[in-house]
């Protein structure tokens, strides 16, 4: 031979799995409503709309694993991920809003962030809404500062990276801006259990309507 060698094949990348809804149906999944709340499954993915009136709110809860003792929701490091657009809210409102994994409390007076969950949240105040990192073991929340503002027509990306036990980067990217860099919660931690992730809204006991698009989620293990 010439004492050429070929160069080796590159290693194959881990493989994952990984789950993706649209919300074509909503047959699949489970949700609540109140008041004039409604959630409607359409062209733009879920439309989750709480109606004009103090009590309202809507949820959507997918089942994105079937065992919570295999680890749940929160094991072997995952990503997640929402797109989503902010399509109506009054100039008065006062709505809280969650979208990512575990299922907060809420109703028409608005949501229990300290139930277990690794997520956004929105925040309404006099009709301005910020959008926050936020996650909880149970007991205590821990959230982020404001991440940026938000106005009618918004379109945002919500990305999760769960570091083991340890902590979670929260990544977002808000119309045609760079996607941000990583800010990193480490306290309240959930470690494992729960099936679900949950997308919802509350008028928080004020009456004027929020209406937010969720286009798609996923989930990668």
């Amino acid at each position: 031979g010439d004492g050429t060698f070929a160069a080796p094949a590159a290693a194959a990348a881990t493989p994952v799995t990984l789950t993706v809804l649209t919300f074509e149906t909503s047959t699949r999944y489970l949700g609540g409503i109140g008041g004039s709340g409604t959630n409607t499954f359409n062209s733009h993915g879920l439309v989750l709309n709480t109606g004009a009136t103090a009590i309202s709110f809507a949820s959507t809860t997918p089942r994105i694993v079937s065992n919570p003792s295999g680890g749940g929701i929160y094991g072997v490091s995952p990503t997640f991920s929402v797109r989503m657009a902010l399509f109506q809210t009054g100039a008065a409102g006062s709505s809280t809003s969650y979208f990512g994994l575990g299922i907060p409390t809420v109703d028409g007076t608005g949501h229990t962030y300290t139930v277990i969950h690794i997520g956004f949240k929105i925040v309404s105040v006099a009709g301005t809404l910020n959008l926050y990192a936020t996650q909880a073991d149970g007991t205590t929340e821990t959230a982020s500062a404001s991440l940026t503002t938000l106005g009618f027509g918004d379109i945002l990306d919500l990305i999760g990276k769960i570091n083991t036990t340890v902590s979670t980067d929260y990544y977002w990217q808000k119309n045609s801006t760079a996607l941000s860099s990583a800010t990193n919660l480490t306290t309240n931690m959930p470690s494992t259990g729960g099936q679900q992730a949950q997308f919802s809204v509350s008028n928080n006991s004020v009456a004027t309507a929020t209406d937010y698009y969720v286009n798609s989620f996923s989930y990668q293990k």
